[in-house]
């Protein structure tokens, strides 16, 4: 089997799982509101969609420029998903800071100070 023809059995279960990814994120962030256990999984949960990201580009691709080329900035999308993001501690909002360099500093919800 050549690598375009292992390609095409990879690439429909990257997506489901990519799908999967996604929905299950959007639904235990928006939805959950324990912003402990959301600044917990946060970390783990932007690693993994990264990594995964990554590996699909690197099989898809191989170790050419262009894959060398994205791969620090997948590095810098997660560390800006994850400065960005917070929890608020008084309602468990998820609030997305829309600045790069700075954070939000009060809940969009309930105006509690946010950590």
């Amino acid at each position: 089997m050549t690598v375009e023809h292992l390609t095409e059995y990879v690439v429909p279960y990257f997506f489901a799982f990519w799908i999967a990814l996604a929905a299950g994120g959007a639904v235990f962030f928006s939805l959950n509101r324990n912003a402990a256990l959301k600044r917990r999984v946060f970390r783990i949960y932007i690693t993994v969609v990264c990594v995964a990201f990554a590996g699909f580009v690197w099989y898809t691709m191989g170790l050419n420029p262009v894959a060398l080329f994205i791969m620090p900035f997948l590095g810098l999308i997660g560390y800006l998903n994850i400065r960005m993001t917070l929890f608020c501690d008084s309602c468990g909002r998820t609030v997305i800071s829309g600045m790069w360099w700075s954070k939000a500093d009060y809940c969009p919800r309930c105006g509690a100070k946010l950590p």
